[in-house]
């Protein structure tokens, strides 16, 4: 008889939902009667998770806010305090859908957060195995405060109406109450709770180690969602040199996060190389999902950007088909640098976003810094130059060749097989 196994998840995110997915299917190769049921987020965060879950056949839900705020949770004033508020409604929801699915395991992406606390400790208080699938280096960045200043007054006066308002004796009725004083221990990543950790890359289990993870909570199973890059990889075919090259800018949506000052330095130089380029090479312009302009770029710049008539694209398509179409990516410290990279696309990172995820030892710094040595592009006025030197043969062999030494410590195994390592470890949590 075939075992049956009821793995839960909880995402925002498309490319989270992708990657629990190829997991999913894996467990089912191996004879696995496996129901996924995708508990979204998308009701706190910006995402696509719930059509994504659907999409997939999961059972679906989201999880519940019942403050009814429509504005991205992090920008709320008072967000810890709106945790607090939906806690028990929350509990009730997770406890209802542990009763009728009869969860064996949680599949899960982050720890960092009282949202994300909360649901750990949750699982581990009702004894169901959790998984914590590392989705990238973002999380060992250390954590900026959202600014609110900057905002709109019409955005501030919605998020007013719209959140409760924190009281002064929180912290004293969050110690009179463990399951809320808990939330505000945050630890490092690793360290706030009771779960196995796949690890996304050596670098990353190194990092873990250092912060005081135990090594027999690490397992070195590298990203599901990067095995369809891997797949895509073998089937890459020598592009003819185009007469237009096509260029891709990337924001890492680092903005949504609060680092407003870091958003708007970015998008000035973006502007003005999209300017000083777009009569040469044909340009797109990639937001990160659930990235608003207006909330920290000024109308001037918003007005100035569309004056360029470079193409927007805020879709959530599948990078691993649209990525080899370019022929340079270009732009913030993203994630997508490195996709981009395993699709044999050569890349450049802003200098200004270099040196900040430098200084914030940000492991995207050393990773697109010293172990690939980059290019990386100061001002507008050298744009030219540097895409140029960018889109020569003997630099993209060069990053060919960095990718290749350090496969290991940037992604464990590029070999399309992490989905089948991370199903291994959820039958492990599940026994």
């Amino acid at each position: 008889m075939s075992r049956s196994l009821t793995v839960l998840s909880i995402t925002s995110a498309e490319h989270v939902v992708n990657a629990f997915h190829e997991s999913i299917v894996a467990l089912a190769a191996d004879g696995i009667a496996v129901t996924h049921v995708g508990l979204s987020t998308n009701l706190w965060y910006p995402g696509d998770a719930y059509e994504i879950y659907r999409g997939h056949g999961c059972p679906t839900h989201h999880i519940p806010r019942p403050s009814g705020c429509t504005i991205p949770w992090w920008h709320t004033p008072d967000a810890t305090q709106e945790v607090f508020n939906a806690l028990d409604t929350i509990e009730k929801f997770l406890d209802e859908m542990i009763k009728q699915y009869r969860a064996d395991v949680l599949l899960f992406a982050d720890d960092q957060g009282p949202l994300e606390l909360a649901f750990i400790k949750f699982f581990n208080r009702r004894h169901v195995p959790v998984v914590l699938l590392e989705h990238g280096y973002d999380s060992f960045e250390p954590a900026e405060p959202p600014s609110v200043t900057p905002l709109s007054r019409r955005l501030i006066s919605t998020i007013r109406a719209a959140t409760h308002t924190v009281s002064r004796k929180l912290f004293r009725r969050c110690s009179r109450c463990p399951r809320r004083s808990e939330l505000l221990c945050q630890r490092p990543v690793g360290l706030n709770g009771d779960y196995l950790i796949c690890t996304y890359a050596g670098l990353n289990t190194h990092i873990l180690m250092q912060q005081g993870v135990a090594p027999s909570r690490l397992r070195p199973t590298g990203y599901p969602y990067l095995d369809q890059y891997a797949r895509r990889r073998q089937t890459l075919i020598a592009r003819p040199k185009p007469n237009r090259p096509k260029l891709l800018i990337v924001s890492s949506g680092c903005g949504i996060f609060g680092q407003l000052d870091r958003a708007r330095c970015f998008y000035k130089l973006a502007i003005e190389v999209i300017e000083d380029l777009k009569d040469f090479y044909e340009i797109v312009f990639r937001f990160k999902p659930g990235e608003t302009l207006d909330l920290f770029l000024e109308p001037h710049m918003i007005k100035r950007l569309m004056a360029t008539e470079v193409a927007l694209d805020w879709s959530t398509a599948n990078l691993s088909e649209t990525l080899p179409k370019y022929d340079l990516v270009l732009g913030s410290g993203s994630s997508i640098l490195l996709e981009a990279l395993i699709l044999k696309v050569p890349v450049v990172i802003f200098a200004d976003e270099l040196d900040y995820l430098l200084k914030h030892s940000h492991p995207m710094g050393k990773i697109l810094g010293s172990m690939l040595n980059c290019l990386s592009l100061k001002t507008s006025a050298d744009a030219r130059t540097m895409v140029c030197e960018a889109l020569s043969p003997h630099y993209l062999a060069h990053l060919d060749q960095a990718m290749f030494a350090y496969e290991e410590p940037l992604f464990h195994r590029l070999d399309g097989q992490s989905g089948k390592r991370v199903a291994q470890i959820i039958l492990e949590a599940s026994t």
